[in-house]
């Protein structure tokens, strides 16, 4: 009967812990949504040669950022 309590103790702290972790938004979540006049948040992607940029390099610059999806373009 211990043995029994203890399992369903420990199932339902276990289930607490993981509802509560999963309920969390994850630490960059790249579905937040930005309107006009939002600081756009860091991030880093590739250019056309490969090389890592850092939108904070340009940080007081103006910026174009232009992509577009590689499988959906002739040549």
């Amino acid at each position: 009967m211990k043995l029994l309590t203890i399992l369903i103790v420990v199932f339902l702290i276990g289930g607490l812990a993981f509802l509560f972790a999963w309920n969390q938004p994850a630490p960059n979540n790249p579905s937040v949504k930005l309107v006009e006049g939002d600081i756009a948040p860091d991030f880093e992607l590739k250019d056309q040669d490969g090389k890592i940029r850092k939108l904070s390099e340009y940080r007081g610059q103006r910026v174009v950022v232009y992509f577009f999806p590689k499988a959906d373009t002739p040549g």
